[in-house]
């Protein structure tokens, strides 16, 4: 008689209590590609029943997007974050065979949705890409699973878990939730709050690998009413909450441009004016390119005015109006007889005057060569001496 290949793990309730609140839609079919499973998820996503979809031919069911299952079969080799594109939705897929003593008995495929959120964050080429390889059904799972039974203990977590929560194994398997959070494994534990509630409870928690996850728990319950497991999936945002937290800044950056008197619009002028007043925040020595009568000195102005410096001095220095004799001495300042006209207590030069402050040298290019090398030293160091002395000064200031 031929031996009957069946499901083992389809016939055990907790594999179809996982499998009913997961979020993400899970077909198998048999190795004549016949539907041997369809969880709830699949029902909302194709907007099909269970009934009228079990025991049947797959292509019959999902003639967009049940080649895959058939193709694996026939190859024997999973695929993992496959797009399926259908008349009304468009999935991700991972896609893996089942075998049972080496033969190939079947295919199981784990899919979700192409959300809104994933469409911006692929727009914007920042959101990581479907890669957890097919391990078994649990292990397929985009988000992050992690299993409790009607106590706390925790039963099952899944390697997306282990890795979103920056977890070993050995760490929380077997153990009781309450413990784990008084340990600082977690701060707070949404299977808690289901077991206190006795409903699904989600929020978005912080955990200690830096990451940040939409967690949702849901309760599952027995014939008589109490909870038998507790089954939680983590989903990634932190690239949503960063992209969050840019749009914010772009807001603010807008708004700043919006105050300063100068009329852009031109993406050219637009982006200088993003990038200047990002270099405002910083204190660094900084360098405007452009041809005379361009705004380079308003470009200065806009990066004094956006700094921390902007309530003390800006030093605005036309270096090619200065004469070549007096240049050393106008910048530098001098000491008390220094030379046949100096003031008898000496001078302080601009750069002393910028002290604090922002110190713009327009059209530097025109310095004599000798004191372009004087002025690049005390750029490195922010010292310098005053013509006719030796006592070395610091300046504090932003150099433009």
């Amino acid at each position: 008689m031929k031996k009957r290949v069946s499901f083992p793990i389809k016939d055990t309730k907790l594999f179809k209590e996982i499998a009913s609140v997961i979020p993400n839609g899970v077909v198998i079919v048999n190795s004549k590609g016949e539907i041997m499973f369809f969880n709830k998820a699949a029902e909302n996503i194709f907007q099909i029943p269970t009934e009228k979809a079990i025991n049947r031919f797959v292509l019959d069911v999902l003639p967009n997007t049940g080649s895959g299952l058939l193709d694996v079969i026939q190859s024997g080799v999973g695929v993992s974050g496959k797009v399926l594109r259908g008349k009304i939705v468009t999935l991700v897929a991972n896609i893996s065979p089942i075998k049972v003593d080496g033969k190939i008995i079947g295919a199981v495929s784990v899919f979700q949705e192409i959300s809104e959120i994933d469409r911006i964050s692929d727009e914007l080429h920042s959101v990581k890409k479907l890669n957890l390889r097919m391990e078994a059904i649990i292990e397929s799972c985009y988000d992050g699973l992690f299993i409790t039974d009607g106590d706390g203990n925790v039963i099952k977590v899944n390697k997306a878990s282990l890795r979103l929560n920056d977890l070993k194994e050995k760490d929380v398997i077997g153990r009781n939730v309450r413990e784990l959070v008084e340990e600082g494994f977690f701060d707070t534990s949404v299977t808690i709050e289901v077991l206190r509630k006795r409903v699904p409870v989600s929020f978005i928690q912080s955990v200690r690998s830096g990451r940040k996850l939409l967690i949702t728990g849901n309760p599952v319950f027995d014939g008589n009413g109490e909870i038998i497991y507790v089954v939680t999936s983590e989903r990634d945002v932190t690239l949503l909450e960063e992209l969050k937290e840019r749009i914010k800044e772009s807001e603010r950056e807008m708004r700043e441009i919006k105050t300063i008197d100068i009329v852009a619009k031109s993406k050219k002028l637009l982006n200088a004016l993003e990038t200047a007043l990002k270099v405002a925040r910083f204190n660094s020595t900084v360098l405007i390119l452009g041809e005379s009568g361009v705004g380079k000195e308003l470009f200065a102005k806009i990066i004094h005015e956006g700094s921390q410096r902007k309530d003390k001095a800006f030093i605005d220095i036309d270096c090619s109006a200065i004469p070549e004799t007096l240049i050393e001495a106008e910048l530098f300042g001098y000491e008390k007889g220094a030379f046949t006209g100096a003031k008898p207590e000496g001078k302080p030069g601009l750069v002393e005057l910028a002290n604090g402050g922002t110190l713009f040298l327009d059209e530097i290019g025109e310095l004599p060569q000798n004191v372009q090398v004087k002025l690049l030293k005390f750029l490195d160091h922010m010292e310098f001496a005053r013509l006719g002395g030796t006592k070395k000064r610091k300046v504090d200031a932003m150099a433009i």
